[in-house]
């Protein structure tokens, strides 16, 4: 078999190599609904608490903060599908308490949140807990993935290009050595990052055990171990005694490289998984094979007929591979940008949109290489080499600033996450002596909307009505009361249906619910609600 033959079959046995079947889920996780809801006023105090979230989490800090604004750490939690159980070993005293609860997704990434609910008669909240988030940690973080990011593609992509189409010489081996370097020494770092970032802690907090073992616990620790593997097989590949065991090892590490990514991140934890993670999949290694390139090639242009094979054998195989990378990133920008409006109106969906105007300044420098400076470098021009030498340090700078782009993603929720959160419920709880209402808003933001009211006694008993009305005014923007009659459901709970909320703010809500002919019961107050 000829060394384009091979390489060739190398580079489709990894394009079409599946990722191991994985459990659907969401990107990014999303509180759905607790008990107690929040604002809920309980008669009496619970003996658990559950938090329920659109896909299984785990559990890093849960915190409650009593009346008198004593916080308490919440140790014990267990898992009972996408929900977390905590017990409640004391008995609550009277008043408003608040639940601060932080947790990790399946895509790696932290996610937090405060729950308000009272026992008895609701009483002054206590200062709730600040975000504890460091500026610090993040901007390391993002540092560490970075370097990782480019030790697994021009270190273990350029190991994979030397072994199969280019002998390098030591001077290339060396470029690519340090690259492999740099990325094991960010990995276990970006662990340990990871770590303090889920638990919310400083810098400092890398001395303790607890957050080293924090980072390992999330979806990101089997991302540096695959990571660590990728790298290690590069650099051994490297320093392999045959050209056979290079190969190899080199083939192990490339694919490495892209079940690695694969494991952990926004897009590979989106549904449907048997589509985003392959095109995680596939995406990274068409980067690793054209990122891996660039340095061995630049070095070989410094030598007098040097690397011309490899460069011939690069643009052969080169359209094929970007054709694996555009489209395995089209679907994975459908499936997370969602709607087209979210491109612009989300910082995810801005990232992106830089990162796509690199990707095209990155296609035509690329153009230039392959369709005017490598036939003149085949037909023996010297004066084109130095100029493909300065044009691959060119796309070597705009591939580092798209990866440093890509390292940002970290931060930024996607456009399919945050549509799930704004679809999450809003409710209002009205308590007066003689009657209360849990008013449920779904979803949350103006539109068409689905209420339920489930009406109680002051006490806490069962209320029988004859009807219930809701209605909504906005004196504010001068709409005036919109009232509509709900409709009792088999569970007891009135519901309205197809109401149009016309826009997001405040809204004063009334429910009057009729007794019986002789008696009637109003409630009133009011409900932000968030815009679409």
């Amino acid at each position: 078999m000829s060394r384009l033959r091979a390489a060739c079959a190398a580079v489709v046995v990894s394009l079409a190599l599946p990722i191991a079947a994985a459990v659907p889920a969401s990107a990014h996780a999303t509180l759905i609904s607790s008990s107690p809801a929040d604002g809920a006023v309980l008669a009496a105090p619970p003996s658990e608490l559950t938090l329920t979230f659109n896909e299984p989490v785990a559990p890093l800090v849960l915190k409650l903060v009593t009346p008198d604004g004593r916080t308490d750490v919440l140790q014990a939690s267990r898992a009972r599908d996408a929900a977390l159980v905590i017990p409640v070993h004391a008995r609550l005293p009277e008043g408003t308490h608040l639940l601060s609860w932080r947790v990790i997704s399946l895509d790696g990434h932290p996610v937090g949140g405060t729950i308000v609910f009272s026992v008895g008669a609701p009483g002054a909240a206590p200062p709730s807990l600040a975000d504890s988030s460091d500026t610090a940690v993040l901007f390391a973080l993002w540092v560490c993935k970075l370097v990782l990011y480019a030790g697994l593609f021009a270190g273990a992509g350029g190991s994979f290009f030397v072994t199969w189409l280019d002998r390098g010489s030591v001077e290339r081996s060396r470029s690519i050595m340090i690259a492999l370097i740099l990325g094991l020494g960010a990995t276990p770092l970006a662990v340990g990052l990871q770590g303090a970032d889920a638990l919310g802690l400083p810098l400092r907090g890398l001395a303790s055990a607890a957050v080293w073992r924090a980072g390992l616990e999330t979806s990101f620790g089997l991302t540096a171990i695959a990571a660590a593997l990728a790298l290690f097989g590069g650099l051994f590949a490297l320093e392999a005694p045959s050209r056979h065991v290079a190969r190899t090892l080199s083939l192990a590490a490339l694919l490495m490289v892209g079940g690695a990514l694969a494991l952990s991140g926004h897009a590979s934890s989106a549904s449907p998984q048997w589509l985003t993670r392959p095109s995680v999949f596939i995406h990274v290694l068409a980067v690793a094979f054209w990122l891996g390139s660039l340095i061995p090639l630049a070095a070989s242009m410094r030598d007098r007929g040097g690397g011309n094979r490899a460069l011939a054998i690069f643009s052969r195989a080169i359209p094929y591979v970007l054709a694996a990378l555009l489209v395995s990133g089209l679907i994975l920008a459908v499936i997370q940008v969602a709607q087209l409006p979210m491109l612009l109106a989300t910082a995810y969906g801005r990232i992106l949109c830089a990162k796509l105007a690199f990707v095209a300044l990155l296609l035509i420098v690329a153009a230039w290489n392959r369709f005017r400076l490598t036939p003149a470098i085949a037909a023996g021009a010297e004066r084109e080499r130095r100029q493909l030498r300065l044009a691959i340090c060119i796309e070597l700078a705009i591939a580092l600033i798209i990866l440093g782009l890509v390292a940002a993603w970290r931060f930024t929720p996607p456009p399919r996450a945050l549509l799930l959160a704004a679809a999450k419920p809003a409710l209002l709880h009205i308590h007066t002596p003689r009657a209360m209402a849990d008013v449920t808003f779904e979803p949350g933001h103006a539109g068409v909307v689905r209420m339920d009211i489930a009406i109680l006694t002051g006490d806490f008993a069962a209320l029988e009505a004859k009807e219930v009305q809701l209605t909504l005014e906005d004196a504010a923007t001068g709409i005036e009361p919109i009232s509509r009659p709900a409709a009792k459901g088999p569970d007891a709970v009135w519901r309205v249906e197809g109401f149009l909320i016309p826009h997001g703010g405040r809204w004063n809500v009334r429910v009057d619910i009729l007794v019986n002919d002789f008696e009637k019961i109003t409630l009133e107050d009011a409900i932000a609600l968030r815009a679409r």
